[in-house]
């Protein structure tokens, strides 16, 4: 795709428009469906942290010179799954995040 386009938004949409329309022409029977789902878009996003020094998180990836990430539609990153709040705790490395990872670091 050339331009972002987050699930929901009239980007989106137009391309699923487009999509179809290429499927259509390689005589691949395709149409749009909507379904209505819950989805969360953020309000505010950020990630610090404060110890051993102050560090503010830039939620924008870094632009690749491939035409498209640096458009500027292209939201902030986020979780759009995770509960609003702050969280603060320790930061502990767990390599992968595997089971075997989080068992290594217990003992």
């Amino acid at each position: 795709s050339t331009i972002p386009h987050v699930a929901g938004t009239h980007q989106d949409y137009q391309q699923a428009l487009q999509t179809a329309k290429t499927w259509i022409s390689y005589g691949i029977d395709a149409r749009i469906e909507e379904i209505p789902i819950l989805l969360t878009y953020p309000r505010h996003s950020s990630v610090s942290m404060y110890e051993p020094t102050i560090f503010n998180c830039s939620l924008k990836e870094a632009v690749v010179n491939d035409g498209t990430s640096d458009n500027p539609l292209a939201p902030p990153i986020w979780n759009g799954w995770s509960a609003p709040g702050t969280v603060e705790g320790e930061l502990v490395y767990v390599n992968y995040g595997r089971l075997e990872d989080f068992n290594a670091i217990s003992h």
